[in-house]
């Protein structure tokens, strides 16, 4: 998909993502993970203070809620409440059993090595201060990613951190009246059901990692295909009652350094393919769309969802 030229700052360099931040709409580019700095001075501020003022402005408006409909999107519980969390940790916690003499073994010899690096030292107080807490964070980040080896559930937190990111560019992409997310069935789950004029779309998120020169070889495709069919026809039987006549479609968004060429998408089987986006190609891809609801029409749509998404979270609570 074509884009603009790349923004430039005041000396004539490339900005970069972390450095260009949200600068409003007019920019020629807008990037997923920028931070919410809105002067060049601003942006000159550390990445600490631009990323704590993110994670505010993401948890306000997760409260708030996002989009014209005002769709709340707490993060942490749906997450908790997600069947595919709860297996994890099922699975994480047989890992700690079985494994904890090894990972204690582990833990202890690489204290030993640190206390070998620390006691030489003649640098003062403040250089042992350094090595100690380089040591322990690096233990606790080799611990985490040894437990995720072990537990097998890489793929899954890389598939979990893809799908939030997309999530994220589609509520914030101008046109989209409302994005209700991680709407579980009892047999599958649906990653996004986006409201927009054009319609509603059901949005499977997939990562892939196996290289494929077109879709005939993606590996994986003809299952993503029938999750993502079936995730449709549940989301539309909901909607039968709420929104009839509006047209309900499926949406497989592909995203890995798997991905083969997809600039203007395809489609198989009654379902889209696209490439993961951010929210200013999403408002491009969708702008040609034939306008089917307004956001009157829209709020019961999306009520309904989230009556619906609230009683699955409910009853994924209970069964902890």
């Amino acid at each position: 998909m074509a884009h603009g030229p790349l923004p430039r700052g005041p000396t004539g360099a490339v900005v970069t993502g972390a450095s260009q931040g949200c600068r409003g709409e007019a920019e020629a580019r807008r990037f997923s993970r920028g931070c919410c700095c809105t002067t060049w001075k601003a942006q000159r501020e550390t990445d600490h203070g631009c990323f704590c003022r993110c994670l505010a402005v993401k948890w306000w408006l997760g409260r708030r809620g996002h989009g014209p409909l005002n769709i709340p999107h707490n993060r942490r519980i749906l997450r908790r409440a997600h069947p595919v969390t709860r297996r994890m940790r099922e699975r994480r916690a047989i890992v700690l059993r079985r494994r904890w003499r090894d990972l204690l073994t582990l833990a202890v010899l690489f204290l030993v090595i640190c206390a070998c690096l620390v006691l030489p030292t003649s640098g003062g107080v403040q250089w042992q201060g350094f090595v100690v807490g380089m040591c322990a964070g690096l233990l606790v980040a080799g611990f985490a990613v040894l437990l995720t080896l072990l537990d097998g559930s890489l793929l899954r937190r890389i598939g979990r951190s893809v799908e939030a990111d997309v999530g994220d560019e589609l509520r914030r992409t101008h046109g989209v009246f409302g994005v209700v997310s991680s709407l579980m069935f009892e047999n599958t789950d649906v990653d996004h059901v986006v409201l927009a004029a054009g319609g509603v779309w059901v949005v499977e998120v997939k990562w892939a990692m196996t290289p494929s020169s077109d879709l005939e070889h993606l590996w994986g495709l003809q299952g993503h295909l029938r999750q993502v069919q079936e995730a449709t026809r549940k989301v539309r039987g909901l909607l039968r009652q709420v929104a009839p006549g509006v047209p309900v479609r499926a949406l497989l968004v592909l995203s890995g350094p798997g991905v083969p060429d997809l600039a203007d998408g395809e489609a198989r089987d009654d379902v889209e393919i696209v490439p993961a986006m951010t929210r200013r190609d999403w408002a491009w891809w969708s702008a040609g769309r034939e306008v089917s609801w307004d956001l009157a029409a829209a709020r019961p749509a999306a009520q309904a969802l989230m009556r619906f998404r609230d009683a699955r979270v409910a009853h994924e609570l209970a069964r902890r």
